[in-house]
């Protein structure tokens, strides 16, 4: 029975392999051969062949494969163990799973305690160590050399840990030691924060903050001051020394070297954090105080002795005179003290160039002028003070100018 072509519609052969009238393929005619070209859509997409494996991802293979085998194997293992030993097996691994960070935590807690660097402390401080204590308390400055710990300084005595406080979840690296200490016989106390490095093992803590304090001297009418072992030089517009760390305990302050003016008296400065100021009120060297004090009275005396209205000697206006009303000077001026003036020397408010002390008035004191005018004794009374500068020159030389 004749078929239709699929193209054109004809009829052709049943046998027929292709169409008579348009040429077209036919499908059977006793051949399964598909002449037909297919679309190049139709083509599949060639993909490029994988690249061979590298040798690290060989390695990482076979380390898989070989945790799986040993998996495996130690299942069907544990499997075949009877009860009892499966029992003891899980027992181990949950010791180890939970005794490990308890070990951690109790070799730091015992072989690194929060407190341990601040006992350092304390044993540096009780040997005498005050090089040790001033690295341990991290304090570097010019009061914390072992200069300026050697003299005149006074470490804290009976010091003694209080309390230890945690910084708690939110700071577990950190905490505070609380100590009680005593410097210059007062009972003091400071909380010593300390640090260690987070990490998974334990690490040692180490001293932050809380064993220094802030040091300054007033000092007016010096130029340096002795602080401990060390010499600190005093500003000249404030009449102090600049801020310096210190280390907790008893300094002693004087004047510094190369004073000719006053005595060496001394301040203590005790340190136990915050900022100390300590005001240094230098005292005048007696025999310069009693030089310039016989300097002034002689002076002084040497005044009343003139017989002059307007009295001077050697050159150097007395600090009173009778101007008014105009005396008739054909008669002696008779000056009497009553009482005599009082003063002292004391430092500038001011640091000076030189080292000078000021002559200044206490209470001032009482002059009367007698004399007769044209028949007549007249009186006439003054206020009398003093002033000026005292320096010391070589050999202890003692000047004072008013």
């Amino acid at each position: 029975m004749p078929s239709a072509c699929p193209r054109c519609g004809r009829s052709v052969a049943p046998s027929a392999r292709r169409c008579p009238h348009c040429d077209a393929a036919l499908a059977g005619g006793g051949s399964r051969v598909q002449l037909s070209t297919p679309r190049p859509v139709d083509l599949p997409v060639a993909k490029p062949p994988p690249p061979p494996p590298t040798t690290a991802q060989r390695a990482a293979t076979g380390l898989v494969e070989g945790s799986r085998t040993g998996v495996r194997a130690g299942t069907r293992l544990f499997r075949r163990l009877p009860r009892r030993v499966k029992i003891i097996v899980v027992s181990v691994v949950a010791a180890l799973v939970v005794g490990v960070p308890a070990t951690l935590w109790v070799v730091g807690k015992v072989a690194y305690s929060p407190e341990e660097p601040v006992e350092d402390l304390v044993s540096a401080f009780d040997d005498r160590d005050l090089a040790r204590a001033a690295t341990l308390a991290h304090c570097s400055s010019r009061l914390c050399t072992p200069a300026a710990l050697a003299d005149r300084y006074q470490a804290p005595e009976d010091m003694a840990i209080v309390r230890v406080s945690m910084g708690g979840s939110t700071s577990p690296d950190t905490a505070d030691v609380r100590i009680r200490y005593t410097v210059g016989g007062d009972q003091r106390e400071s909380v010593v924060r300390v640090r260690r490095d987070s990490g998974l093992t334990p690490q040692a803590w180490r001293i932050e903050s809380g064993l220094t304090g802030t040091l300054e001297v007033q000092a007016p009418g010096l130029a340096s001051v002795r602080v401990g072992g060390v010499e600190l030089a005093v500003h000249a517009a404030s009449g102090r020394t600049p801020r310096d760390t210190a280390l907790i305990g008893q300094y002693e302050v004087g004047p510094g070297a190369g004073n000719r003016l006053y005595e060496a008296a001394t301040a203590p400065a005790r340190i136990s954090g915050g900022t100390t100021t300590v005001s240094l009120t230098p005292t005048v060297r007696a025999p310069i105080k009693d030089a310039a004090m016989r300097q002034i009275r002689e002076f002084l005396e040497a005044c009343g002795r003139s017989p002059e209205y307007e009295p001077a000697v050697d050159a150097r206006n007395c600090p009173f005179a009778h101007k008014w009303p105009v005396p008739d000077r054909s008669t002696p001026a008779v000056w009497t003290f009553d009482p005599f003036p009082e003063f002292e020397l004391v430092p500038p408010d001011a640091p000076t160039k030189e080292p000078q002390l000021e002559v200044r008035t206490t209470r001032p004191g009482r002059v009367t002028v007698t004399y007769t005018s044209r028949g007549k004794a007249e009186t006439y009374r003054y206020e009398v003070t003093v002033g000026g500068t005292v320096t010391v020159g070589d050999n202890d030389t003692v000047t004072w100018k008013d």
